[in-house]
């Protein structure tokens, strides 16, 4: 990744490289892009934005393809770079992890988030409550979807299901509540034939907790993890002992390391997150990597106050306990931003 190479580079193709691009930091981390302009003006602005990677070399492939193609090919290559080569993208887009410094660092330095990722449900535990009172304004918005909430059989239930998310997954609730992450209700919407979606948790445009009657009335959780961080043997034998099967990616902004687990039943749901280590790491990796993505968006609006007012009076409750053999290692190394040089 030398001025030499890069002028090489854009001569030999005419001025204008276009095409994908890879290239590698000193502690080997990879960032794969594309540019129907050209991939020397993206690469000398990597060299200012990412500095602290120290970048070392990079890759060029041609390809002529429109934006929106070569979009699709550099999804892919981010995707199996993930999931199957088990390397580390800086890329924000495709996947999973936001690696460079966000604003989220602003509200929750660094030490705090590598403190909290050590023991999630610990640290909300003792955490401060930080929790202003809401205005009347939030306070009459949120009553009416509240209201008809209650008035299903499971209401309890499906707010010790997202009390106990909260607890073990979403980083410092108390703190970062209605900035970065909302818990809408609204027990009447139809999302797709036959189902209707009662509770959603999100984080910035993204679903990550999502609570919906299916067609046949059982009431089924869905919740966001990174998949790196579930059981790396006998995956699947071991969710499903906690009641989860595997959804894969269901959102393009998830990430490759998205990993929707579905639970046939709150008490499943609620079960699991008591119990199993590896799907609470899994859940809580997923949800930090989504605040450092960004505050939220458009769901700041359906914030319910009285809902997620319930759910944080309920954090005390639980008593997390691990009953997985062991604790199995993350696929990948843990965040190389914790040890990149200041």
């Amino acid at each position: 990744m030398t001025d030499q190479n890069l002028r090489a580079t854009a001569r030999e193709h005419g001025g204008r490289p276009v095409g994908l691009y890879l290239w590698e930091g000193e502690k080997h981390e990879v960032y794969i892009g594309i540019s129907n302009d050209s991939i020397v003006k993206r690469l000398r602005r990597h060299l200012v934005d990412y500095g602290f990677a120290n970048i070392q070399n990079f890759r060029y492939l041609e390809h002529s393809g429109d934006r929106p193609e070569l979009r699709d090919i550099e999804r892919e290559f981010i995707h199996e770079a993930i999931r199957s080569r088990k390397l580390t993208v800086f890329n924000t887009e495709h996947a999973s992890s936001v690696l460079h410094d966000t604003a989220f660092d602003e509200l929750i330095v660094t030490e705090r988030q590598i403190g909290w990722l050590a023991d999630p449900a610990g640290v909300n535990l003792h955490a401060p409550d930080s929790r202003r009172s809401p205005d009347p304004n939030e306070i009459s918005r949120s009553q009416k979807n509240f209201t008809r909430l209650l008035d299903l059989p499971e209401a309890d239930a499906i707010i010790d299901a997202v009390s106990i998310y909260l607890r073990t997954a979403v980083p410092f609730p108390a703190e970062t509540e209605a900035t970065y992450w909302a818990v809408s209700a609204l027990p009447a919407l139809r999302v797709s034939p036959g189902y209707t979606r009662i509770v959603t948790v999100n984080m910035g445009i993204l679903e990550m907790l999502w609570i919906s009657r299916a067609p046949n009335g059982d009431v089924i959780v869905d919740v966001g993890t990174h998949y790196q961080f579930l059981p790396a043997r006998g995956t699947r034998r071991r969710l499903k002992k906690h009641g989860a099967t595997m959804q894969g990616v269901l959102h393009t902004r998830g990430g490759a390391d998205e990993e929707v687990l579905r639970f046939a039943s709150i008490q499943a749901f609620v079960s699991a997150l008591g119990e199993s280590e590896p799907i609470r790491r899994a859940a809580a990796r997923f949800a930090l990597d989504r605040m450092r993505a960004g505050k939220l968006t458009r769901h700041a609006q359906s914030h319910n106050y009285l809902l997620a007012e319930q759910a944080l009076n309920r954090l005390q409750d639980w008593s997390i306990l691990d009953d997985d053999a062991s604790r199995p290692q993350s696929r990948s190394r843990l965040w190389s931003w914790m040890n990149r040089p200041d």
